[in-house]
């Protein structure tokens, strides 16, 4: 059984939200991406897709393979980068640590890294600023990180709760 059979549909979506927040954090938009921006991403969602982890294939395959409608679901985000990411992280951290470690690669230092070295001087280095961003996501995106630790003792665990008003539909 797949990724995509074990997860509900929340979950799922959850996941394939998170290569678009990853552009979002390193190009600093969240909608209106320019189509050379589009283009380099498309490139690294690829190679993003081919690095270990089985989480990470099938959940980057399947934004690759819906990319047109999952780009337009995307345009309609209304959350921020910081609370979408920390829903994934949510997700990952019931997940296996191998697993959930390569998809945290993938998404930053494949396709996050490409991007922001796309963007940097010569399109060989990211800038300063891309670093930083990297670093950021990267820590946005470990499991088990909890900002409102102490809300969270009052009010109990958080659930993971869908970031879009509607489910995504299966990937074929």
């Amino acid at each position: 059984m797949g990724y995509r059979e074990e997860l509900d549909a929340t979950r799922w979506s959850t996941l394939q939200l998170a290569p678009f927040l990853v552009l979002s954090g390193v190009s600093g938009r969240y909608r209106d991406f320019d189509v050379k921006e589009i283009a380099v991403f498309e490139r690294w969602l690829d190679a993003a897709a081919r690095a270990p982890g089985r989480l990470s294939r099938e959940v980057l395959t399947s934004v690759s393979a819906d990319l047109t409608w999952l780009t337009a679901e995307y345009e309609r985000y209304d959350g921020t980068i910081s609370s979408g990411l920390l829903s994934v992280s949510e997700v990952l951290s019931g997940q296996p640590r191998g697993e959930s470690d390569a998809f945290r690669h993938a998404l930053v230092q494949v396709l996050g890294a490409g991007v922001a070295r796309a963007r940097g001087p010569y399109g060989q280095e990211p800038t300063l600023e891309g670093s930083q961003m990297l670093t950021m996501l990267d820590e946005f995106l470990r499991p088990g990180l909890h900002f409102a630790a102490l809300a969270e003792a009052e009010t109990g665990p958080r659930r993971v709760r869908p970031l879009f008003g509607f489910r995504f539909r299966a990937s074929s």
